[in-house]
């Protein structure tokens, strides 16, 4: 689980959710344009006395911000839709009280200042209760309790860990702003155990695990439920558990009452109907033999929030070039422009900047705000990219971050489709010249049969590779599918898959997939999967190829 922690400090926002635009080529930055600060919430109706809560039910509609990069608590699936249990949870909440769920995309330590800035009506992101946090942002009832674990490389020799102070001589990464960085800090730097320079913070948990894996580090601590999707490679070890339990409850802006109320009342049903244990199981594959206890956030003496300067904001407002899959040429230059409005307090200047989160970088590189931009102001940035050489569909998310490099805001991306090579254009047939028939022909000998034609070789399409590692896997886990075919003159060249409910999926949106590749899946259902790869040439070839991968419990 994710347990990242809400920070006050240099929190911030961006609302971005999508790329578009219309043209090819780079669009020249627009000045930043500065309008009239409007606070947030400036007219609320008197109603039940908690504005928050009149504002959400008034709009019929709450909107929910997350961080879309914790798989299984939340991610983006197939179709760029965000899935996973923390997303489910959101949705189940949203329907018992009647109301649309809106789910953003948020850098993680953006949602506080997302909360205090009336950007979000509340917050499920894997957010476990801190006396930290409970000094800026209200809980909800606790919905799931966690724990951490610690992973090593596989043949690194460190022994198990069953103490926080053994960690103190390795250097460990974390995911920044996460409980875990905050809880090695309080424990063992502050108290002068660990250096503070074996404590490593990395913007994902990815990062984290690459680093350990190049030994650019020791050890990696996070929650366990995404620990194990990284412990399914053979290079990594899981070497500790259980230090540090975690209740995860959804956060609020401070004094919403009503709305925690009524969050509070929607998450008793779910707990005494089952809805939490079955999608504790859906996710998590663990079995609750018996329903939640309703655990209410106790209020611990904590630290008094710190007054910050001001709030870190961004909105997305437009794309102004370069549509959801837009269709670009293999190594086409282009510019991304999206339009942006300050939503926060503080003023943007050269030290904030576009920057990219991940996906695929085509190229990009980080864009600098010329100038400054007010609060409420909008601002164009553009990044040029590079269309990929290989057909496919590519995106990458980007975000801002501020002059401490602290992310904020609503994510936003860019996705674009490089086609497969073009048919070639139907040339038509040209006459043949009949030459003039001799007057008289004398007697020819008996016809000798024309050779055959022999058939050009290399022509038709050939599946030289296609496998699913693993082909049985636990419910939860990943599969790697991947390709590599040849073949002349090709048509089209497409995967899909089969459920196990008989539903079959078009992968990479039906469009042709390059001659080499791979394809990462999160297997959710128990039951046989059928992966499918059909090659087909101009002229009427095919090469079709089915694996076959068992899911189980």
């Amino acid at each position: 689980m994710k347990v990242k922690p809400i920070y006050i400090i240099f929190l911030l926002l961006a609302i971005f959710a999508t790329a578009c635009g219309s043209s090819d080529t780079p669009t020249a930055e627009v000045p930043a344009v500065e309008t009239l600060a409007v606070p947030v919430n400036t007219e609320v109706p008197p109603g039940s006395g908690d504005p928050v809560w009149d504002r959400v039910s008034s709009a019929g509609k709450i909107v929910i911000g997350t961080s879309a990069d914790y798989a299984p608590f939340e991610y983006y699936n197939d179709t760029f839709q965000i899935v996973g249990f923390d997303a489910a949870i959101a949705r189940e909440l949203g329907a018992l009280l009647g109301l649309q769920v809106e789910l953003t995309d948020f850098a993680f330590e953006g949602l506080n200042s997302a909360l205090q800035i009336g950007q979000i009506d509340a917050a499920i992101a894997a957010i476990s209760i801190t006396p930290a946090r409970q000094a800026v942002v209200d809980f909800t009832n606790v919905y799931y309790s966690g724990q951490d674990s610690i992973i090593a490389r596989r043949g690194s020799g460190i022994e198990a860990i069953v103490a926080p102070a053994q960690l103190a001589s390795f250097r460990v990464g974390v995911q920044r702003g996460s409980i875990y960085e905050n809880w090695l800090q309080t424990n063992l730097i502050d108290t002068g155990l660990m250096p503070a320079a074996n404590l490593l913070a990395y913007a994902k948990p990815e990062h984290a695990v690459t680093d350990l894996e190049k030994n650019r580090n020791d050890l990696v601590v996070m929650d366990t439920q995404p620990a194990k999707q990284y412990l399914l490679k053979d290079s990594l070890e899981l070497v500790g558990q259980g230090l540090n339990t975690q209740l995860f409850a959804i956060a609020l802006p401070k004094g919403s009452t009503v709305l925690q109320s009524q969050l509070n009342t929607a998450l008793t049903q779910m707990q005494n109907d089952g809805t939490i244990a079955a999608l504790t199981h859906q996710y998590f594959d663990i079995n609750l033999t018996e329903s939640l206890p309703v655990l209410k956030p106790t209020a611990v003496p904590g630290p008094t929030a710190t007054p910050v300067a001001c709030h870190d904001g961004a909105a997305f407002v437009a794309d102004i070039t370069i549509p959801d899959g837009k269709h670009m040429n293999p190594g086409q230059e282009f510019g991304k422009n999206w339009r942006l409005k300050n939503t926060g307090t503080c003023i943007w200047d050269s030290s904030y900047k576009l920057v990219f989160v991940q996906g695929d970088l085509m190229q990009g590189g980080e864009k600098a705000i010329k100038g400054t931009v007010n609060s409420n102001g909008e601002y164009n940035i553009t990044v040029g990219l590079k269309a990929p050489n290989h057909p496919g569909n590519y995106g990458g998310l980007w975000q801002m971050v501020n002059e401490h490099g602290v992310p904020f805001g609503e994510r936003i991306w860019v996705r674009i489709n490089v086609p497969g090579q073009p048919k070639p254009t139907a040339v038509p047939p040209q006459p043949t010249a009949v030459p003039p028939q001799p007057t008289a022909v004398p007697p020819q000998p008996s016809a000798i049969p024309p050779l055959p034609v022999q058939p050009t070789l290399g022509t038709d399409p050939v599946i030289n590779d296609f496998k699913a590692i693993p082909e049985t896997v636990k419910k939860g886990d990943n599969v790697l599918v991947s390709w590599d075919f040849t073949g002349a003159n090709l048509a089209s060249a497409t995967l899909s898959r089969m459920n196990p409910d008989g539903t079959l999926i078009a992968l990479f949106g039906g469009d042709d997939i390059p001659l080499q590749g791979t394809y990462d899946d999160m297997m959710m259902i128990t039951g046989t999967y059928t992966y499918t790869l059909h090659v087909a040439a101009e002229f009427g070839a095919n090469a079709v190829e089915t694996i076959l991968v068992n899911v189980t419990k």
